[in-house]
């Protein structure tokens, strides 16, 4: 790995800053060859340069720039080398696929590695999948997209649905999965979108059952092997231990096992095999029940997730109806202030009808009266 003298990178540069504003500030020190201002692939935000210069003393020259303010933030410069810069652009050409700002873009982290770069590019998240989807009908719906590396299905099932995370083998496998977001499977719309990380390749469930399975089978293994041994008869001789069906040849080398020290242990019958068939029964009994108490833990924390959900349920359906029964009774007070106020309106219209049936009376009355007068002074 050779460095590149001429090859200069500016850190922590802010925000305000333009790219012809840092042109003249490192051209003052020398002819640039190139420079590129890009946005800092961290969460401090500001801003970073990769200058290039014709000669590398104008690169040392620029190193004496390091600690100069510029608007809001002091800026750093130091000597990039030739495998930082070529991880750097594959970095930056990987995070052009995210059409997200720079401090939300997934590929733009500190420290990053353009393995796991291309491995968040080549992640998407499938979300609002049915409970009832298996890895391998994921895997066969997602198969027209391009090869599929690695599948993981996430998630509660007593939820009304789950999520998933596929790592395809090339990014355009990736992009052409994020065209089929919107797309019927199951009943149900799903939802493809970038991921922000890369899968986390635990042992799954199956596989550990697998592996519970292997073990199994190699302790049945070891068990067989130390009853095998514990019943094979042994000749003493030379205080060592020889295993019959050796060879006899003593140019050749011994085909069986030297077990010394362990003549006085064998001459009694029966008990080296008692001990090992003991051995063997308590590492049973207690592989036996550390699977049981491992089933038992497991059922035990999905028992207490399921009724979890089910509490959390009963509440948001108790919840929902008392804001039904809130709804209602507002209905109702709103319904009877309606009444109250037409029984108002009527016992009004009501009251004015009265007054003019009164006053037309009274109007009758004092249109007799006068006539009466009229007549009576008529008449005298």
């Amino acid at each position: 790995m050779f460095n590149n003298e001429n090859t200069i990178k500016a850190t922590n540069i802010s925000t305000f800053a333009s790219e012809s504003m840092i042109h003249q500030i490192f051209e003052y020190l020398g002819k640039i060859k190139s420079l590129k201002l890009y946005p800092n692939p961290g969460l401090e935000g500001g801003k970073e340069c990769l200058v290039e210069y014709e000669d590398s003393e104008a690169a040392g020259l620029a190193l004496h720039l390091s600690g100069t303010k510029l608007y809001d933030r002091v800026f750093e410069v130091k000597i990039r080398t030739l495998e930082e810069i070529e991880q750097q652009k594959k970095i930056l050409e990987i995070s052009s696929m995210f059409n997200t700002p720079p401090a939300l873009n997934p590929i733009l982290q500190p420290n990053i590695t353009v393995e796991k770069a291309n491995k968040i590019a080549r992640t998407v998240y499938v979300g609002n999948l049915n409970t009832s989807i298996t890895e391998k009908e994921l895997i066969d719906f997602f198969s027209v997209c391009g090869p599929i590396s690695y599948a993981k299905m996430a998630g509660d099932v007593s939820h009304p649905s789950r999520f998933a995370f596929l790592e395809f083998a090339t990014i355009d496998a990736a992009r052409n999965a994020m065209n089929m977001s919107g797309t019927f499977f199951r009943d149900k719309i799903i939802k493809v979108n970038h991921s922000n990380n890369v899968i986390n390749k635990g042992i799954k469930k199956n596989e550990s059952q697998e592996m519970v399975e292997a073990l199994k089978g190699l302790k049945e293994a070891e068990m067989l092997i130390n009853r095998k041994y514990s019943e094979v008869p042994v000749s003493t001789t030379n205080d060592q231990l020889k295993i019959v069906g050796s060879s006899a040849n003593p140019d050749v080398k011994d085909e069986g096992k030297l077990i010394p020290d362990m003549a006085k242990e064998l001459d009694k019958p029966g008990r080296s095999r008692s001990r090992s068939r003991t051995k063997s029964r308590e590492r049973s009994r207690r592989m036996r029940s550390r699977t049981r108490s491992r089933s038992r833990s497991d059922y035990y924390r999905y028992a207490h997730r399921r009724d979890r959900d089910r509490e959390r349920d009963r509440d948001r359906e108790r919840e929902r109806e008392r804001d039904r029964e809130r709804e209602r009774r507002h209905k109702e007070r709103y319904e009877r202030e309606l009444e109250r106020e037409h029984e108002m309106m009527r016992e009004r219209e009501r009251e004015r009808e009265r007054r003019r049936r009164e006053s037309r009376s009274r109007s009758s009355s004092r249109r007799k009266r006068y006539s009466d007068r009229e007549r009576d002074h008529y008449r005298r």
